[in-house]
């Protein structure tokens, strides 16, 4: 869905901004109390008799109801509140009394004895979390522990398998017992250890709003789930995160966000919260595979402080219309980005920058990103993780500001094709965007170099880095992006169509029923494209590599190609799959016809005529007729595209039963262009004769390439 900016401006507009205190009661509202010196046996209706705790406030509390915590009071344990019966009747947690906001603290607390803590070596000491005799506030059994906070001031250094910990407050855990390293008896360091154990705050329900209270000292985080209707308003969100998520080998993966909102949430108000020493990130949308789209979430005048992030997206495998969708960004502050216990405890600092692409695979974004001022950011404004190259279209980056002399735009172009498309954004986003003082002018970007192949140039068998346009890569250096347009099993007529040398056209008519957003129109033998002379292509699965073809624009619309049940049958060397054809949100009510006969190109077309110098090979799997005239008439359409006067080189067939009659033929139609690989065994996968080759072979192939282009003065000589 294509949602403009204007529409998600109106939308943060028609939110209206309410005055700080507590929330209007609507007429007939149950309202109850809780007070730290309450009483759970109570009724909870009036101050007087107010209940004492969080779990008796999320065991009791009806839905639809209004619960107060007194300002001034802590309460230990997580808030658990329910539906509220709809949009116009929330559940509502709030705050009553004078004096600073009340308090959902998370941690748990040493009891401050000596006995609290058990030597068990030199300078190691232990606690049993799970032993109340030790360790009160959070009566929530967790041993998960993100970070120490000793007398007000974080230590989140913790450390996993065999390590021990050596230094000052540096702590290992268990899941119940915790060990920490210390100079002498802990109790005798301080009076007030505290422990931000893996439980969170307040978890995501329908129609519900929170205001005015402060959540604390979770090592996971402040709230999340999946909500619908929920607002946030007026509340604090501090010191939280660094619990162990998962264990992947020795990768020990932490995390904790301020507020994290899962896939399938809608109508989400963030609201003149604040967001103190988070882990992570202040807030985030995020979820693999979803189900459903995230839509009306909101983010605005929010004061951020000391996080390593802001604000993120993240997801991935996203069906055709599902993401992120009316959703924004905006007005906000974000302070000392980077600055932060989280920074400096986690392994990949890169991803310090205000706002993260943690990856977006989906074809649906309508994100507004601006009016925020962004201070002291550590080193970027954006950064793009997860491969991701360039910010999906509907991700709008715009009238912000940002204070900070020495920030880049963004970080990590991600994937090779994206280099140059990385340049092209950050140029874009410092256009957009208020930079003070100003920067320099964007360097130019890299010169790109298209390889055009089947599995030879995709490197089957060999790991990422190992190909040859990875290798020709690392000789031609960062002046120049060598982008990887391999899909192995392609024969010669699928690759020129891909390239944009032939003309494709529907071969049959598509038809999308009424409701129905993906219809299959092909498999592995036939896709549903041809070309004018009646040739069918046959695309894999690795969809064009790092020039993918996605989006394809049939006629003057676009779609979206995904496989289905794909399977290689090794001793045949056969590819099987389904190939589904998937439009977009708009309009998807409505039945579709697609004619037979109706024009399609691919995204990848676009690559060639800007490129630097192109390198083709292919012919292994067909498509020639085993006739070289044929096949020498389908690379010079490719050659043509750009132009017999543009770069290209031409690897000269090398697999059995390629003769040197052919070889000789093919070398006389490309001249200087055609570069020869004296294959043998050793320089192939497992040493013996095959189209493949091995780490050594695709090594000299990129060592021949860049020797030619050399000569004919393609590069500058190394």
């Amino acid at each position: 869905m294509k949602t403009t900016c204007s529409m998600l401006i109106a939308a943060c507009a028609a939110l209206s901004l309410s005055a700080r205190g507590a929330d209007p009661e609507p007429a007939g509202r149950d309202v109850y109390y809780v007070a730290a010196d309450g009483n759970d046996d109570a009724d909870g209706r009036t101050p007087a008799t107010a209940w004492r705790t969080t779990a008796k406030l999320s065991a009791a509390l009806p839905a639809g109801a209004e619960a107060r915590l007194r300002r001034g009071d802590v309460f230990h344990g997580p808030v658990k509140l329910k539906d509220g019966p709809s949009a116009d009747r929330p559940t509502v947690l709030t705050a009553y009394g004078e004096g600073p906001d009340p308090e959902i603290s998370l941690y748990k607390v040493a009891v401050p004895k000596p006995e609290t803590w058990e030597k068990i070596g030199d300078n190691l000491w232990q606690i049993d979390l799970y032993d109340s005799a030790r360790a009160g506030g959070n009566p929530v059994r967790n041993g998960n522990i993100g970070f120490l906070l000793v007398d007000g001031e974080i230590h989140g250094v913790k450390l996993f398998g065999k390590a021990v910990p050596s230094r000052q407050w540096e702590f290992k855990d268990d899941g119940r017992k915790l060990q920490v390293w210390s100079a002498k008896n802990p109790a005798e360091m301080s009076s007030d250890i505290r422990f931000a154990p893996r439980v969170g705050g307040i978890p995501f329900v329908k129609n519900a709003t929170v205001s005015h209270v402060t959540v604390r000292g979770t090592g996971a985080h402040g709230a999340n789930g999946v909500g619908e209707n929920m607002t946030f308003r007026d509340c604090t969100f501090r010191e939280i995160g660094g619990s162990l998520l998962y264990t992947q080998g020795s990768n020990y993966v932490r995390y904790g966000n301020g507020v994290e909102c899962w896939a399938g949430s809608t109508r989400i108000l963030v609201e003149r919260c604040r967001f103190f020493d988070i882990y992570d990130v202040a807030f985030t949308m995020q979820g693999p595979a979803p189900a459903r789209s995230w839509e009306d979430v909101h983010v605005r005048d929010c004061e951020i402080t000391r996080c390593t992030q802001a604000f993120e997206i993240w997801t991935t495998k996203c069906r055709p219309g599902i993401g992120m969708d009316g959703c924004s960004f905006v007005r906000n502050r974000c302070v000392d980005t980077g600055f932060c216990w989280g920074y400096d405890v986690r392994p990949n600092k890169d991803v310090a920058a205000p706002l993260l692409v943690y990856g977006y695979e989906s074809d649906t974004c309508g994100i507004l990103v601006s009016g925020n001022t962004f201070v002291n950011n550590r080193r970027y404004l954006l950064y793009k993780a997860g491969g991701i190259g360039c910010l999906p279209p509907g991700y709008k980056v715009e009238n912000n500001t940002v204070r900070n002399a020495s920030v880049l735009p963004i970080g990590n172009a991600g994937a090779k094709v994206h280099v140059v498309r990385a340049v092209e954004v950050s140029a874009a986003i410092q256009a957009a965007n208020v930079f003070d003082p100003p920067l320099p002018p964007p360097p130019p970007p890299p010169k790109t170099v298209l390889c055009w192949g089947d599995s030879v140039t995709e490197g089957m068998a060999m790991p990422r880095g190992k190909d040859y346009p990875s290798q020709l890569q690392a000789l031609l250096g960062p002046g120049y992006a060598v982008l990887n347009a391999g899909d192995g099993g392609e024969n010669t007529i699928t690759i020129p169509a891909r390239q944009g040398a032939v003309a494709l056209a529907t071969a049959a008519p598509i038809a999308f029923p009424a409701g129905e957003r993906t219809v299959r129109i092909g498999d592995a033998d036939d896709n549903g494209f041809h070309t004018p002379a009646g040739e069918r292509i046959k695309l894999t699965a690795a969809l064009g590599r790092d020039i993918p073809v996605n989006p394809v624009r049939i006629g003057t619309e676009t779609y979206t190609l995904s496989f289905r049940n794909f399977r290689w049958n090794s001793p045949t060397n056969r590819i099987s799959y389904t190939l589904w054809l998937a439009r977009g949100k708009r309009g998807s009510e409505k039945p579709l016809a697609i004619p037979a006969g109706t024009p399609v190109s691919f995204a990848s077309t676009a690559a060639a005529p800007t490129a630097a110098c192109e390198i083709f090979f292919m012919g292994a799997n067909g498509g020639w007729d085993n006739d070289i005239d044929k096949l020498i008439a389908q690379i010079r359409a490719m050659v043509a595209r750009r132009g017999e006067d543009k770069p290209y080189l031409v690897i000269v067939p090398y697999w059995g039963g390629f003769p040197q009659a052919k070889k000789d033929a093919f070398k006389a139609a490309f001249g200087r262009h055609a570069v020869e690989f004296p294959v043998e065994p050793t320089l192939c996968y497992r040493n013996r004769p095959d189209v493949h080759l091995n780490e050594r072979g695709y090594a000299l192939l990129a060592r021949l390439l860049h020797a030619r282009g050399t000569e004919l003065g393609y590069w500058p000589a190394k």
